[in-house]
């Protein structure tokens, strides 16, 4: 029904389909790999075939170092560089209240001397 013969049809029993040049069980119609038999499906359509692709169904990861290419040195630094800045910010909130904790017992201690000596002046 397809217009080929049984004898060179390679799939009698489908209209659309009647030549398998690569050999892989799917006709030339249907494989987006015609020549190549390890592949003829490709889901993402990044060129590449399912069977060869990392990730199938994502355009953007072919392989598995595109994956690994993610870019973690520039990300530790950051990481870094946000740690650093709270250390010093830290260590300066933490020698500001120190110097506040001093100055208020300086002053309590002022405070407490005066009163002391206004008393003993009765």
């Amino acid at each position: 029904m397809d217009g080929y013969g049984d004898n060179e049809d390679a799939f009698p029993e489908l209209y659309s389909e009647w030549k398998d040049t690569d050999g892989d069980g799917v006709g030339d119609n249907s494989d987006k790999f015609p020549m190549n038999p390890d592949e003829w499906k490709d889901s993402d359509l990044d060129g590449i075939g399912d069977n060869s692709d990392y990730r199938p169904y994502n355009g953007e990861i072919q392989s598995k170092e595109d994956l690994e290419s993610f870019p973690f040195f520039p990300v530790i630094v950051a990481i870094l560089v946000c740690l650093g800045a709270l250390f010093i910010l830290q260590t300066r909130l933490g020698k500001n209240n120190k110097r506040q904790q001093r100055r208020l017992r300086k002053e309590t201690y002022s405070d407490a001397h005066e009163y002391e000596e206004e008393e003993d002046e009765d």
